[in-house]
């Protein structure tokens, strides 16, 4: 029979929210934005499944000419 098995997962898991997109690949699932019931998200969250980890994110970043 089939069972939840729950696993641990280090790294920062994103809010909870709904009507967001995701998609698999690689054994990576990605998490884009979403909404929580106020407000809006623009964000993306990288669940690494063979690791059990949230990848770190780039937020910001500059380029000196």
């Amino acid at each position: 029979s089939l069972t939840y098995e729950p696993r641990i997962t280090y790294g920062n898991p994103p809010s909870g929210r709904g009507y967001h997109a995701s998609i698999l690949a690689d054994s990576r699932l990605f998490l884009f934005g979403g909404h929580d019931g106020s407000s809006s998200f623009e964000d993306v969250y990288i669940l690494d499944l063979a690791a059990g980890a949230y990848l770190p994110q780039v937020t910001s970043f500059s380029i000196e000419l």
